[in-house]
């Protein structure tokens, strides 16, 4: 009876250590997700895409969250980006570095994370990027899954400088140029004659308008298809079109106004 009762706790504690076991030794896959705050594509994948993903893994997937506030932030964006071969014209949020890939905008995350996820899972699990840009922000592998960071200020490197100033003084002529095309035209209107008139005038301005018209429907397919724009030399447009800036009492897209 001894052996019987010894064998069946023996029995009893190998069924109680081999779940705590298995658990301690579960893979888990470390991951980093660029975002912004009101930014409707990060939104997107806050919301329908990392919930389904953190019910089906739990403590397995392990996403640590660095908020984009302000340039210096956006400037390490571009710094973490680049030093994967992105360019700055295809960097933008929500942007997730998973191993040695990175997944940028809400359509590349929803279609490739879940496998991504599955695959390192099934391979033993994926520590956190091993990246010099991001190796003071990031926790070590043991730490607990933390659900928000935001990003310590960083040096501006220097071509991001000249990037944000072409923008700034392009937005700083167009708006003096905005400014001093309205008071003439309400000079004239008061005075009841135009000062100034060409022939090529007639001509221009239904190009002009056609033009600014292909450029508002240009912004309010990028605000609506969650897709990256081409900013070109002016500046990072994507995060302009990625903040609350972008839409009127959060709804209304600047872009389609600019169309009617």
């Amino acid at each position: 009876m001894k052996i019987k009762q010894l064998s069946l706790l023996f029995i009893l504690f190998i069924l109680l250590a081999l779940p705590v076991q298995s658990q301690a030794q579960q893979p888990v896959v470390h991951a980093v997700m660029f975002w912004m705050n009101g930014c409707p594509h990060c939104e997107d994948v806050i919301e329908n895409v990392l919930p389904p993903l953190q019910q089906k893994y739990g403590e397995q997937f392990d996403l640590f969250m660095i908020e984009v506030k302000g340039q210096e932030d956006v400037n390490l964006l571009y710094q973490v980006a680049a030093s994967y071969g992105v360019p700055k014209e295809g960097t933008g949020v929500p942007f997730i570095i998973i191993g040695d890939q990175v997944l940028v905008g809400s359509d590349q995350v929803q279609s490739q994370l879940p496998a991504l996820v599955e695959d390192h899972l099934t391979q033993g699990g994926l520590d956190f990027p091993a990246n010099p840009l991001l190796v003071d922000l990031l926790p070590t592998p043991a730490s607990l899954p933390t659900p928000e960071l935001v990003a310590q200020p960083q040096a501006e490197s220097a071509s991001a400088e000249p990037v944000k100033n072409n923008g700034f003084t392009l937005a700083t002529v167009t708006m003096v140029f905005m400014i001093l095309v309205t008071l003439y035209s309400l000079g004239c209107l008061v005075a009841g004659k135009l000062y100034f008139h060409a022939a090529w005038m007639d001509v221009s301005i239904p190009w002009l308008s056609l033009i600014g018209l292909g450029v508002a429907a240009y912004l309010t397919y990028i605000e609506t298809q969650s897709v990256q724009a081409i900013c070109g030399p002016v500046g990072d447009c994507n995060a302009v079109q990625s903040s609350p800036y972008a839409k009127i009492w959060g709804i209304l897209p600047v872009g389609l106004l600019g169309a009617f």
